[in-house]
């Protein structure tokens, strides 16, 4: 039986949160940049990419700290 798009964006979110833990976070002047750029690529608005990855970050910051 075939994956629902529901299911394969929580699988696709957790192996993004593993990566992230394991790998860390770079951040620099030129994030946001690569961000509008992977917006143009992919084909998601900026915004939604842009929340995304704050909500990523944020969960790791305390995840860390807590």
């Amino acid at each position: 039986m075939p994956l629902s798009d529901e299911r394969k964006g929580q699988i696709a979110l957790q192996i993004l949160n593993f990566l992230v833990r394991k790998e860390g976070i770079r951040l620099s002047a030129a994030s946001r940049e690569e961000i509008e750029s992977l917006s143009k690529e992919i084909g998601v608005p900026v915004g939604e990419l842009l929340q995304l990855a704050k909500e990523i970050v944020d969960g790791v910051v305390r995840e860390t700290f807590s």
